[in-house]
């Protein structure tokens, strides 16, 4: 990718080009700048992918939160919330027995127990 092609902003392109063609920079200096922006955000994506916490469980887990991508997770990233958030502990525990006994209902009332 040439610096050229770096989204820079409206503001900052037009200020550039006015720059350019009142003869204030050359057309060297404007590609230098573009190569400077493009360095800049190479070495800024580097530098953040260094501290950034990317391997955590929480980011690993997060796409739960977002409704839209909930039906893409599974069971362990509902888990995760849960079992980090103490009011749902009650609750999740609660469910579970009721949800186990109704399993259990379901079952003797079949016949199958």
């Amino acid at each position: 990718m040439t610096g050229r092609k770096l989204n820079i902003g409206f503001t900052t392109r037009a200020k550039l080009s006015r720059l350019l063609d009142d003869g204030d920079i050359t057309p060297q200096q404007m590609e230098k700048f573009h190569e400077a922006a493009l360095a800049f955000l190479i070495h800024a994506v580097d530098y953040s992918l260094k501290k950034l916490p990317l391997q955590e469980p929480l980011l690993k887990h997060a796409k739960f939160v977002d409704v839209w991508q909930r039906l893409e997770c599974g069971v362990e990233d509902a888990l995760y919330f849960v079992e980090r958030l103490g009011f749902f502990s009650a609750i999740s525990a609660r469910y579970l027995r009721l949800n186990t006994l109704n399993s259990i209902l379901r079952h003797f009332n079949t016949g199958e127990i």
